[in-house]
């Protein structure tokens, strides 16, 4: 008897990491565009996905692992259109089944929960299906979400607003205004992990969630923000240039016990070029030992991808 793996941002890989966008069990109806060479600097034990939709709403896998680019579609998997924002909470699965979660923004405001499902049946054939649960509305200003559990982050026209999402099922709430205003030029924001930055009174350690981001001048930016004091959040500029053309930006993950969490960066530019770069300690809060991003690593990547 089979049995399903919970995929969450923990419990990762190079198989784990196909599977949260249903690429490594369900075989894919169509292929967007083609790998066209591979990037030196990043290990074949490093992986990185990102989740795309094309106009129609077809969701679109790119992914880049053991040093190949690929890229997929389902087409059964069509939602009634492309999502304005999107966020992936998690995912399960085993040989004959896979499911997959996203917060997803529609054109008019609502958010909802899209769960994609596939099911292999006897006769090897796979049948798909995804449902729409409503959770709330009034986000139309959202152009922008980041799930870090238990908070979702929105990012709105020039604010930034965390929810306690801890219950994904069921509407965001508590929302609370990290920043009112400033956020305008701030693009392609991106969980990147959790940090410890001290001690309560107690001896308890205080957590902060650490966004990645790019802004409207090509900076590479990387937000701190306290958790138990979010409007206390600091910037710290990675790199001051050179991204001011990409339109999705995405870690991922290595195979690896390396404390420094060495990570590969997705990042894909406005015309569907395809770089990888590799961010040899992640924790660091430093650029200064990034590699890569000179090969395009795949083209035509033109779905609405998304850093999340």
């Amino acid at each position: 008897m089979s049995s399903r793996t919970l995929i969450t941002r923990a419990l990762t890989g190079a198989a784990a990491t196909a599977l949260l966008a249903g690429a490594a069990i369900a075989p894919a109806q169509a292929a967007p565009a083609s790998p066209t060479a591979v990037e030196p600097a990043v290990p074949a034990n490093c992986s990185v996905v990102a989740q795309g939709y094309t106009a129609q709403g077809i969701p679109t896998t790119y992914m880049y692992s053991n040093n190949a680019a690929t890229a997929e579609s389902i087409k059964g998997l069509k939602l009634p259109s492309q999502p304005q924002a999107s966020a992936y909470i998690g995912a399960a699965g085993d040989p004959a089944f896979w499911t997959n979660s996203f917060y997803s923004v529609a054109p008019g405001g609502s958010l909802g929960l899209i769960k994609n499902t596939a099911n292999k049946g006897s006769n090897g054939k796979w049948s798909y299906a995804v449902t729409s649960t409503p959770l709330a509305t009034g986000w139309g200003s959202v152009r922008g979400l980041v799930f870090a559990y238990p908070n979702l982050y929105a990012l709105t026209a020039d604010g930034l607003t965390r929810y306690d999402a801890q219950n994904y099922s069921a509407a965001p709430k508590n929302p609370v205004a990290v920043a009112a205003s400033g956020w305008a030029g701030v693009r392609n924001l991106s969980y990147s992990r959790q940090t410890v930055i001290g001690q309560t009174s107690t001896g308890t350690p205080r957590y902060a969630d650490v966004l990645m981001a790019t802004d409207a001048a090509g900076a590479l930016l990387e937000f701190t923000i306290p958790q138990d004091t979010p409007t206390a959040w600091t910037k710290n500029v990675l790199k001051p240039s050179g991204f001011a053309n990409v339109t999705t930006l995405k870690a991922g993950y290595c195979d690896t016990t390396d404390p420094a969490r060495p990570v590969p960066v997705l990042a894909i530019d406005s015309s569907g070029n395809a770089r990888v770069y590799y961010d040899r300690n992640s924790t660091d809060g430093s650029a200064a030992d990034w590699t890569g991003g000179t090969v395009v690593v795949a083209k035509g990547w033109t779905a609405r991808a998304f850093s999340n």
